[in-house]
């Protein structure tokens, strides 16, 4: 088990480090939309409610369409927060996390979409959600226990609106 972690690890981390910043074009900073079905933000929204005390993550895989920014989600996979501080910040577990981009992989999907909670805040990315943004390409999604759900894109250390499309 230890081999195939570390072996699915070093493909994760080789992909997250092989990007190239420089490609984040001006362009790509312009609003986007992440259209998701309802059934998927009832699910992100139920994560969210039910764990009011601690940050809650999860990923969203779908697919994105270039022109415009269009993200659309097909699945929602919620992650354990593994964290030691769960009430102020959230770690996804890596097995987890690195499972659901597998399969997102081998659907031909592209994580589009990372969300978590805020429980004693505002649906704002913080400045750790600032510092540790990984994925320019993604859309944030954030939200809080009983109340809103709002969508970011985390791009060189700032934070752009977003639109979040339900449908169906």
């Amino acid at each position: 088990m230890e081999l195939r972690l570390s072996a699915n690890l070093t493909t994760v981390n080789s992909h997250i480090n092989s990007y190239d910043y420089s490609i984040v074009h001006e362009d790509n900073m312009q609003l986007s939309w992440l259209e998701i079905p309802v059934v998927h933000q009832n699910l992100i929204r139920t994560h969210v409610d039910t764990h009011p005390a601690t940050e809650v993550c999860g990923l969203i895989g779908g697919l994105w369409q270039p022109y415009p920014r269009l993200a659309r989600a097909f699945q929602v996979v919620p992650i354990a927060n593994i964290d030691p501080h769960p009430a102020v910040r959230y770690t996804m577990d890596p097995q987890a996390q690195i499972e659901a981009i597998l399969a997102f992989d081998q659907r031909g999907w592209d994580v589009v979409g990372i969300y978590h909670s805020h429980p004693h805040g505002t649906p704002i990315p913080s400045a750790t959600d600032l510092a540790e943004a990984n994925y320019p390409d993604a859309v944030y999604v954030i939200g809080v226990p009983h109340g809103a759900l709002r969508a970011w894109r985390i791009i060189r250390g700032a934070a752009h609106p977003a639109e979040l499309h339900v449908v169906g």
